[in-house]
């Protein structure tokens, strides 16, 4: 008897029909997709049309939140954000009938290397007096050391706010922690503050952990991590 043949975990088996369907590999897995062109047009009920409408509206959005993080972005190996981005606010228009960050709370920037495998204690966030108030109780072994290279590592508090429908809608505002030991001889308490915008507009925060190789930032995405705390408008 032959031996069946077995697949890798991300291959979808043999093409179906190879004059018609190509082969497209992603991060997540592999999937066979109709070659363009071979589409025949055909008439949308109003759920696929609400879903057509709202990504023309929602994938723009979402390509302008990634680019007004590009910069606190660094360090991270993001995948399929912008997607994922899309998804989120997809999901905002069609309960709120608005788009908003209310679906973005807990997303973590990085599915490889999960946030809360990083950070290994708790942190408190809270809106007070107009402001976003963060606190970590900081320990020995508070951050993961994945590498004898990395010496040091430091947190960043993110708030972007604004409109994501509008070209230079978004405003960004970062709070930089000092830089703290992997090696803590005593516990230390870590505090970051930000300002909320003054006229109701959407927004939300984010909490990033950065690790530091030396005087330089550490290479490989693994020693940070960047996660969505709250949000409100």
């Amino acid at each position: 008897m032959a031996k069946r043949k077995r697949y890798k975990k991300n291959d979808p088996g043999p093409n179906p029909d190879p004059e018609r369907y190509i082969l497209v590999h992603t991060k997540e897995g592999s999937y066979y997709r109709l070659k363009r062109g071979l589409n025949k047009p055909a008439l949308l009920n109003a759920a696929y049309q609400q879903s057509a409408d709202s990504t023309r509206i929602c994938s723009p959005a979402a390509s302008r939140i990634a680019a007004a993080l590009r910069k606190d972005l660094c360090g991270l190996n993001t995948g399929r954000m912008i997607a994922h981005f899309t998804g989120l606010l997809k999901k905002a228009l069609h309960k709120n009938g608005k788009l908003d960050f209310s679906f973005f709370v807990g997303y973590d920037f990085q599915a490889d290397h999960p946030f809360d495998n990083l950070l290994r204690v708790p942190y408190r966030c809270q809106e007070k007096d107009g402001n976003i108030e963060l606190q970590i109780r900081l320990i020995r072994k508070a951050v993961k050391k994945h590498s004898p290279l990395v010496s040091q590592y430091y947190f960043d508090l993110v708030l972007l706010c604004g409109d994501p429908t509008k070209d230079d809608g978004l405003r960004v505002e970062t709070d930089t922690s000092l830089n703290y030991s992997y090696d803590l001889s005593k516990e230390e308490t870590c505090k970051l503050s930000i300002t909320l915008p003054e006229r109701e507009q959407p927004w939300m925060v984010m909490l990033k952990v950065s690790s530091m190789e030396g005087n330089e930032l550490a290479h490989h995405p693994r020693h940070y991590g960047m996660k969505v705390v709250k949000h409100g408008h």
